[in-house]
C-alpha cells in the first residue's frame, strides 16, 4: 500500500472472515478463539432473551383467557340466578291470585333473555 492510502474490510454478523481471525491471532494469540466464543456467548443470550419474550407473551395471552373465562362463567352464575328470580317472582304472582302480574313478569323475563342473545351478535 502506498503512504496515506487506506483499505477497509466489511462483513456482516458477529464473526469475522477466517482470514481477519488469523490476521487477529498474530496480534493477539487465540483472539480468534476469543471472538468465536463472544459471539456464541451473544448468541446464546440473544436466544435466552427470545424465549423469555415468547414465555411470557404466552402468559399473558394464557392469563387474558383465564379471566375471559372467569369472566363468562360469572356471567352464567349470575344470569342462573336472575333466572331463579324471575321464576320465583312467577310462582309466587300465580299461587297469590295474580295472573296478569305472572304473565307480565314472565313477559319481562322473555324480553331480557331474548335481547341478550339479540344483542351478543353486535359485539
Amino acid at each position: 500500500m502506498s503512504k496515506g492510502a487506506l483499505q477497509a474490510a466489511l462483513w456482516k454478523g458477529p464473526v469475522p472472515p477466517p482470514s481477519v481471525l488469523e490476521q487477529y491471532d498474530r496480534i493477539v494469540p487465540k483472539a480468534g478463539d476469543r471472538i468465536l466464543t463472544m459471539a456464541e456467548e451473544e448468541a446464546r443470550i440473544r436466544r435466552d432473551q427470545l424465549q423469555k419474550d415468547h414465555d411470557s407473551a404466552n402468559r399473558v395471552k394464557e392469563n387474558d383467557v383465564n379471566k375471559y373465562h372467569a369472566n363468562v362463567k360469572r356471567g352464567q352464575y349470575l344470569a342462573a340466578a336472575v333466572m331463579v328470580g324471575i321464576i320465583s317472582a312467577i310462582i309466587v304472582c300465580a299461587v297469590k291470585g295474580h295472573g296478569g302480574a305472572a304473565a307480565a313478569v314472565a313477559g319481562m323475563g322473555a324480553v331480557g333473555i331474548v335481547s341478550s342473545f339479540v344483542g351478543r351478535g353486535k359485539q
